[in-house]
């Protein structure tokens, strides 16, 4: 959503080329052979794995701030959660996955649901968000 925000919106597109002073050759070519966007070499200098560094990609182009929108509890299950504080625990079980090889042995159908919901709604506030606040419509599909 983030690529394809500033993807419809020249006036972003001009700040970031406005903003970038030096550009390596790799990315240079990428982007002269239309291999990437603008908005994507951009999104790359943020990590998404990293909710502070996403909400300050968010933040700043998107005028969203994702840990004020995702700390609005939402019932998932017989409980009632924080988008965020979920997501950040999904965060966290991705970076022991990768970086230490851990698989969670208690891992559960209701705690895969759970995630998943959660994931499911934190996007859909953030499309929510931008169609109320922005009028923004996005195909995900053209993203996914």
């Amino acid at each position: 959503m983030f690529i394809a925000y500033i993807e419809m919106r020249p006036k972003l597109q001009e700040r970031i080329f406005d903003r970038t002073s030096k550009v390596d050759f790799q990315t240079l070519k990428a982007l002269l052979e239309k291999k990437k966007s603008l908005a994507e070499v951009e999104a790359g200098y943020y990590t998404f794995q990293n909710l502070p560094s996403a909400n300050v990609a968010y933040s700043e182009y998107l005028e969203l701030n994702l840990f004020k929108l995702w700390n609005r509890k939402k019932k998932i299950g017989k409980r009632f959660y924080s988008i965020r504080e979920i997501v950040e625990e999904l965060i966290q079980l991705r970076h022991e996955i990768v970086h230490k090889a851990y698989l969670k042995p208690d891992f559960d159908k209701i705690e895969v649901d759970r995630y998943r919901k959660a994931v499911e709604l934190a996007g859909k506030s953030i499309v929510d968000a931008l169609e109320q606040e922005k009028g923004f419509r996005i195909d995900l599909n053209k993203y996914l």
